[in-house]
């Protein structure tokens, strides 16, 4: 997750609106008004990184009931993962009929997507995970998924962590002041 959002989802951006980009008037694309950001690249050494992959890997363990993983053991995960590659997504924006029309470029293959099927497939893609999850949770010991609720009056110390991380690390994409944590 951390790689798709603050490197890969950046990467596409500069694919969708290289530096060079000129808008229809002849303006640059990047100009004063647009912050230029920097994608991330995942350090396991960087603290907020790691904080980032604690603090996620803690509310998943939460929502599926299991124990959570230590701060030792995520960091023994970590270093034998292999990160995804990019991929680039092309995004078309057509203001005559009102909808964005998306495009994933995958092994120079170009994959299309459109709002208007965009319910059905979300729908069937989550009907899909469940069935799976449904099918394979004996073999997982787990027995139901447990709903997190997030009420701002009463976040608890993970979900706080999360949005903390997720929200610098944002800021650092986009060169903007961090915050701190607060409980």
């Amino acid at each position: 997750m951390f790689v798709e959002c603050f490197d890969h989802y950046i990467q596409n951006i500069f694919f969708n609106f290289p530096m060079d980009q000129k808008m229809k008037d002849g303006s640059k694309f990047w100009s004063l008004q647009r912050i230029t950001p920097t994608s991330i690249m995942f350090d396991p050494k960087e603290k907020m990184h790691l904080d980032f992959i604690i603090s996620y890997s803690n509310l998943i363990s939460k929502v599926f009931d299991i124990s959570p993983q230590s701060n030792e053991n995520i960091i023994n995960i970590l270093s034998g993962l292999k990160y995804p590659s990019f991929y680039q997504k092309r995004f078309k924006f057509a203001t005559s009929n009102c909808y964005i029309n998306k495009e994933i470029i995958l092994n120079n293959e170009v994959l299309t997507f459109d709002n208007k099927n965009k319910l059905e497939n979300l729908t069937n893609s989550i009907e899909g995970m469940m069935k799976n999850f449904n099918d394979n949770k004996k073999n997982l010991n787990i027995t139901e998924l447990i709903q997190d609720v997030f009420d701002k009056q009463k976040l608890s110390a993970t979900a706080i962590e999360f949005i903390n991380t997720s929200a610098n690390l944002r800021s650092k994409n986009f060169k903007i002041k961090e915050v701190s944590i607060f409980y």
